[in-house]
């Protein structure tokens, strides 16, 4: 059997040990202290040999968190990594450590062999700062994003105002003009109901004075009519003068009937019901609040709208029904009904069913409704038109 040359082996590891690069030296078990240093080692610590030999293995070792590595040499052996040199200039230098125990003639040993992971761990160290960096910056600019998010919004909701303040001088300025000629119209209007009144008190006298009861019992009801409508006319007129001197109508909810304000509406278009058949769906309670001219005005308009559709004839369907706070009057016509493309925009301001129409009447008569706390609607219907007014059934001092 072949036996190994202890004398060749001792120069094999004796070239290796002086010429090779990786850093070796050996550490006595016994006493701790450097046995051995080659000069790898020597290069990589800037350290002379003599410095080092005979020294405790502690001071070869450079560990801030105060790990003892000597005892960790002499009780495991292994690859260690992560170990920290000591360098001449207290710099450290980063080593992986392999760690073999031998018996020798002078006692247990630790021979020690350590690969320079310096410049790996330096690179490491800065990749991990530059990495914290970037977080960092990451996390800064998610910041300053959220900040120009706010700020967006921010922008975005004065857009918003600026808009609505935009819409409302817009509809202020309407509203004025609007005022303006409405107290023109009713400056004109003074002359037209005297004249009007004053022709109405001739007729009146005429027919006393012609001796003929017949023909004023039947005139008689007419007259009345008239004189009702100027008065309406002149209270209109009025505040119509107050508003543009205040700036707001005066008209009050007060208790009313729908019936009896239904009969007042239909009385204005009694000449052109003559081939329209009224039929009338009332509950027994029909009174409501609401301002009286208003509700005379927004009646007025829808079955004066429903008496047009019916150019040739049809039916006239008037209904008083209650549905929970409100008093819901219903007014149907037989006509040819509102187109689909008109639906949607029909109380928009100058949008009319009739080439004729101002655009100006179902507007207006949602906003009075609006106003005094109702509304009213066009309900869908297979046939015609249907719309609805909805009013208080209490006064809003009750509520």
């Amino acid at each position: 059997m072949f036996q190994p040359h202890a004398r060749l082996e001792a120069d094999v590891f004796g070239i290796l040990y002086d010429s090779g690069s990786q850093a070796v030296f050996t550490v006595d078990r016994g006493s701790r202290q450097i046995a051995t240093v080659n000069p790898a080692l020597e290069e990589l610590l800037g350290r002379p040999r003599a410095h080092v030999l005979g020294t405790d293995a502690a001071e070869l070792f450079d560990d801030p968190d105060g790990r003892d590595w000597t005892t960790a040499l002499i009780e495991r052996a292994g690859l260690h990594e992560d170990v920290t040199l000591r360098g001449f200039d207290g710099y450290p230098v980063f080593v992986s450590l392999h760690v073999t125990h031998f018996d020798h003639e002078s006692g247990p040993m630790a021979a020690c062999v350590a690969t320079n992971t310096t410049e790996r761990r330096l690179l490491e160290r800065e990749l991990i700062a530059k990495h914290s960096a970037l977080f960092a910056a990451h996390t800064e600019l998610e910041r300053v994003v959220g900040s120009l998010r706010a700020a967006n919004d921010q922008v975005e909701d004065r857009n918003r105002e600026l808009e609505e303040m935009s819409g409302q001088l817009a509809a202020a300025a309407r509203r004025a003009a609007i005022g303006e000629f409405s107290a023109g119209v009713a400056h004109s209007m003074n002359n037209p109901m005297a004249a009007l009144s004053s022709s109405l008190r001739q007729i009146e006298r005429r027919v006393k004075a012609s001796g003929n009861p017949e023909l004023a019992d039947s005139l008689d009801r007419f007259v009345t009519r008239g004189r009702s409508a100027i008065t309406r006319m002149e209270q209109i007129v009025n505040a119509v003068r107050k508003a543009h001197r205040s700036g707001s109508l005066s008209d009050k909810p007060r208790e009313i009937d729908l019936a009896e304000e239904l009969g007042l509406a239909l009385g204005l278009f009694e000449s052109r019901l003559e081939r329209i058949e009224v039929a009338k769906t009332f509950d027994d309670d029909t009174l409501a609040f609401a301002p009286p001219d208003a509700i005379h005005h927004v009646l007025s308009n829808i079955v004066d709208n429903a008496i047009r559709a019916m150019p040739d004839g049809g039916t006239l369907e008037l209904e008083i029904a209650a549905s929970g706070d409100n008093q819901c009057v219903r007014v149907r016509d037989t006509g040819p009904g509102v187109a689909p493309e008109l639906r949607e925009r029909l109380f928009e301001p100058f949008r009319s069913g009739r080439d004729s129409g101002t655009g100006l009447g179902l507007s207006t008569a949602q906003r009075m409704a609006r106003a005094w706390g109702g509304d009213v609607f066009l309900l869908p219907t297979e046939a015609g038109a249907c719309f609805e007014i909805a009013v208080p059934r209490r006064s809003p001092d009750d509520t």
